[in-house]
């Protein structure tokens, strides 16, 4: 775990990678969490299947009802990469209506499209701060509302 810190804004990151052994363990750091960042590898067309099964356990945590999702699709400067939008397709996000959600196309090792999904991040966490020192509750916006992004 390490600190994450963007302006105005300090959180907790998990580095989880994708090893099976130690999933099961992901729910000891469910607690308080503000917003899921799930990191998909667009050049990886064969676990697909295996990174929906995945996705579809962590969104169905009660401890993580209603916490905003990004999903970045990494890789994208790839040549044969599944863009944003098929990955956006093949996980089924248009089938999530219980929170917020975005699909960013980035590339990690050029930096491209990291700092736009995380400016989303930060101003989801902001808002639901925001709502919670008014008083009130964040309502997530319906799925056309979020999606999107992409290289």
């Amino acid at each position: 775990m390490a600190a994450l810190t963007a302006p105005s804004c300090v959180g907790t990151r998990i580095l989880n990678a994708g090893q099976a052994s130690i999933r099961p363990y992901w729910r000891n750091y469910y607690d308080n969490t503000d917003a899921l960042i799930f990191v998909v590898d667009s050049f990886d067309e064969t676990r697909m299947d295996e990174v929906k099964a995945e996705l579809s356990m962590l969104l169905g945590e009660d401890k993580l009802t209603g916490v905003p999702l990004i999903v970045f699709a990494n890789k994208q400067d790839q040549a044969g990469a599944l863009t944003a939008g098929e990955i956006s397709v093949g996980l089924e996000l248009e089938e999530i209506s219980d929170r917020d959600w975005t699909i960013q196309g980035c590339s990690a090792l050029e930096g491209e499209g990291l700092v736009e999904g995380m400016e989303w991040v930060v101003s989801h966490i902001k808002a639901k701060a925001e709502a919670k020192a008014a008083g009130g509750a964040v309502k997530p916006k319906p799925a056309s509302a979020a999606g999107g992004g992409g290289l």
